[in-house]
């Protein structure tokens, strides 16, 4: 991932058994200890609509369990940073309070949710804005209209010109701003592979044309780099250098709390990028060290 300027991420786990659950958040939890480039975990899933599952099987999806969190938060070593889930659960309103109390940031995805719920939830932020999600019309905002009226809500977006229309990430960009918007991949194993058949929680994913597709043709994240996510998002909107900065990891490190990462300031990690007039990456420091 240094390659492609990341220093810190965040594992994502997703909808699958209980114990293949536990035991990935056993392991990453273990591997954080030595492995300071692991920020915390996402848990996507299984707390989710099965309407709009997207590539998450249908068969583990459930309804939020407080108890259930509570032993999943403990089995990572309290480094499950954020959650993805659907407020429209009748478990929800509970489960988010769980999240505030210990600092774990609600994010609503995966939801059927057409902002009946979203307008009383304490979701704070949105996994990957648009996608597998209630759509918005002009009848129903959904959960897209929700999260760009919304300012108290940081919305993830996956710009790689498939997964969102390029005017919709403009869009984003006039509704939300800088401040507002937070870069992701949603990439998967198959990234920096050759195209072919790859594996995503016991499906099969088909890998071709920049794009990783179930064999519905359902999106199964993407194989995206996060150096053409930054680029992306400067082509496809406008926005400065600076901005891009911004939703590419200022955001990201005041949001959950990561105080040694997101800037250069005396006591802060120096991890940082270098790229050419043409914004080609060409160097990768962590921790002041050179890697690429």
């Amino acid at each position: 991932m240094l390659n492609e300027g990341i220093t810190t991420y965040f594992p994502t786990t997703m909808t699958q058994s209980h114990k293949n659950i536990e035991a990935a958040l056993k392991v990453i939890g273990e591997v954080a200890k030595e492995e300071p480039v692991i920020g915390g975990i996402h848990l996507e899933g299984p707390f989710v609509s099965a309407v709009f599952k997207g590539a998450q099987p249908e068969e583990y999806i459930q309804a939020p369990d407080l108890e259930l969190f509570k032993k999943w938060y403990d089995i990572s070593g309290g480094i499950i940073k954020v959650v993805t889930y659907a407020p429209e659960h009748e478990t929800s309103p509970a489960f988010e309070n769980l999240c505030q109390e210990l600092g774990v940031v609600p994010s609503v995805g995966h939801s059927n949710d057409v902002r009946e719920h979203l307008k009383t939830s304490k979701a704070t932020h949105a996994t990957h804005l648009y996608n597998a999600c209630h759509r918005m019309t002009h009848r129903e905002p959904g959960v897209p209209g929700h999260v760009l009226l919304e300012d108290g809500i940081q919305a993830e977006l996956i710009v790689d010109g498939i997964h969102v229309n390029r005017d919709m990430v403009k869009l984003a960009y006039k509704m939300k701003g800088a401040h507002g918007i937070s870069l992701i991949t949603d990439s998967m194993r198959a990234k920096g592979m050759p195209e072919g058949k790859s594996e995503l929680g016991g499906q099969t994913v088909i890998v071709k044309d920049k794009q990783a597709r179930l064999e519905d043709g359902t999106l199964a994240g993407s194989v995206l780099t996060y150096d053409d996510a930054f680029r992306n998002m400067i082509e496809f909107t406008g926005c400065s250098v600076e901005e891009a900065v911004l939703m590419s990891s200022v955001n990201q490190a005041k949001e959950f709390n990561l105080t040694t990462k997101g800037g250069l300031e005396a006591g802060k990690d120096a991890d940082f990028n270098i790229f050419d007039d043409a914004l080609n990456l060409t160097a990768t420091y962590s921790y002041g060290q050179k890697n690429v």
